[in-house]
């Protein structure tokens, strides 16, 4: 392969290397794009706007800038006393005595939330889904995904990088040899021969 051809591949699949981590890294450390959370969405209860396996960012806002017609992250108790997560639109803000409430509702839901959700269970808004990532995380999690997903890439990377080094050793051992060669194989200097040979 030539060197321009080489460094063309390389730099394409390091564009292709940073498409495929970015949303990863992202997930892993929302913070890297301003948000707070990230969570990966399990229901449809909010398609088609986001799907199972999507990844949402949240930020966490005051909720007096919560307005209807946002998507935010709540958390509420199940019937067996586990905090869960649900992410769902706000389709009502209701001001009470003791505080600011929000009434939600899944986009594929018929019917809102039974609950109102209170301005202290609110993890945050919604700004950004990433889709699908949350179905490869999930399977990163398990023996057979890491092995997949982490493994078997690193192990390509280093056998492309142990290549590459292979390569260039081998060209620079090509662009010696000629030169070697055209040294060694020159006519005597007639200024160097012996005068018993003249």
């Amino acid at each position: 392969m030539r060197p321009s051809t080489r460094r063309l591949a390389h730099a394409v699949g390091a564009l292709l290397l940073v498409a495929c981590v970015t949303p990863f890294v992202v997930t892993a450390v929302p913070q890297t794009v301003g948000a707070s959370h990230s969570y990966t969405v399990m229901s449809g209860s909010m398609e088609p706007a986001i799907s199972p396996g999507d990844v949402v960012l949240v930020r966490e806002v005051p909720p007096r800038r919560i307005e209807r017609g946002d998507v935010i992250t709540y958390e509420f108790t199940d019937g067996g006393g586990a905090v869960q997560r649900r992410t769902h639109r706000v389709v009502d803000v209701v001001a009470r005595e003791d505080g600011r409430y929000f009434r939600t509702k899944g986009d594929a839901n018929d019917a809102p939330d039974p609950q109102l959700v209170p301005a202290d269970a609110v993890v945050g808004r919604v700004v950004a889904t990433l889709p699908v990532v949350g179905h490869v995380t999930l399977f990163a999690s398990t023996r057979v995904g890491f092995v997949a997903l982490v493994l078997v890439p690193v192990g390509l990377l280093f056998l492309s990088e142990l290549w590459s080094l292979v390569g260039a050793l081998r060209d620079a051992r090509t662009a010696d040899g000629p030169a070697e060669d055209a040294e060694s194989s020159a006519p005597p200097d007639a200024d160097s021969t012996p005068e018993g040979d003249r």
